[in-house]
């Protein structure tokens, strides 16, 4: 069947008839450029109809050139980012404890529904205490990411894990924690 149809379009496609395609082709593009120039050169509307185009081609080229730059600056800003991973593991990371208390607690709000139901104890010497109550598909996010904080050089976790906010809730007691949870000093 495939070679069939095949000798029909290769016996259609003879010399004289590719040369009729041509010319009817030549016609039409003709046709399509003398339009198109009359469209835009068109004494009432002409000038209208090229400003639209400039425009259109120059918001093009301010568009693309505006993607460029951002690229650029995405590319530069993330470069420095990774510079800078590299260079704070290469100095060590020498912080008072109560500065690292306070990135735990920021770190807390990223990681933890109820940041303000654990509280920090800073031990010293880059050790701390976590302790309070988180909820159980939170805990081992929390403990990780803490563990990860520049200057926690050990974490002792005594969180309790709780299934639901309601119960993480309750465990606060009779009266609400304080903003910034509990922070002490070494002992």
């Amino acid at each position: 069947m495939k070679r069939r149809a095949r000798l029909r379009i290769a016996s259609l496609a003879t010399p004289a008839t590719l040369a009729k395609i041509a010319a009817i082709a030549a016609i039409a593009g003709a046709f399509v450029a003398g339009a198109t120039l009359a469209y835009f050169f068109d004494p009432d509307g002409g000038a209208r109809r090229r400003a639209r185009v400039r425009d259109a081609l120059v918001r093009a080229r301010h568009t693309a050139a505006h993607g460029l730059v951002e690229r650029e600056h995405g590319l530069l800003n993330r470069g420095r980012g990774v510079l800078a991973r590299f260079e704070a593991l290469a100095r060590p990371v020498t912080a008072d404890d109560d500065i690292v208390v306070e990135r735990i607690r920021s770190m807390l709000g990223h990681v933890c529904s109820h940041p303000h139901d654990v509280e920090v104890h800073a031990r010293g010497e880059g050790r701390f205490v976590i302790s309070g109550a988180v909820l159980h598909r939170e805990h081992v996010t929390v403990a990780r990411a803490l563990s990860r904080v520049p200057g926690v050089r050990r974490l002792e976790d005594a969180l309790v894990e709780r299934s639901t906010d309601a119960e993480v809730i309750a465990s606060r007691g009779s009266s609400p924690p304080s903003a910034f949870g509990k922070v002490t000093g070494p002992s």
